[in-house]
């Protein structure tokens, strides 16, 4: 076993304890690069791990504070009730979060190609079809 360093597009991606048996298409990888090790001597573009993981969670961050805007807390069993039951608020409400989801996954995605902040402004994807409140009356509590 050994930790390497994946490496994609000349950016460093995940750091990982494998096997001499571990084998990927198109991704490089370094041995023993030490923590702090200037990055740069292996790729003129590379961001080292921290970096990346810290891009990642400000967007985990943005869209955990954008979807509690909307529902946290209790509504979350309410909607998973509703969702149980079929209800139509509820499976609307979930379709919104899967939206909400698939956004913050693409821009993770542009994180880790590019290594560069993006917006972590979720409110392009508006408000939820319905509110909590509803999906409560539809639930019948």
């Amino acid at each position: 076993m050994k930790i390497v360093y994946e490496v994609v597009n000349n950016v460093v991606v995940n750091k990982m304890i494998t096997d001499d048996s571990f084998i990927s298409d198109n991704v490089t990888f370094f041995d023993d690069i030490p923590n702090g090790a200037d990055y740069s001597k292996f790729s003129p573009q590379s961001i080292p791990l921290t970096s990346i993981e810290q891009l990642k969670n400000n967007l985990l961050n943005a869209h955990n504070s954008y979807i509690e805007q909307f529902v946290s807390g209790v509504g979350i069993g309410l909607l998973t009730i509703g969702i149980i039951q079929s209800k139509p608020t509820a499976l609307a409400f979930s379709g919104w979060l899967a939206q909400v989801a698939n956004d913050l996954k693409s821009r993770q995605d542009a994180v880790v190609a590019d290594g560069q902040e993006i917006n972590i402004d979720f409110s392009n994807n508006g408000a939820p079809p319905n509110t909590i409140w509803e999906v409560r009356a539809e639930v019948g509590l």
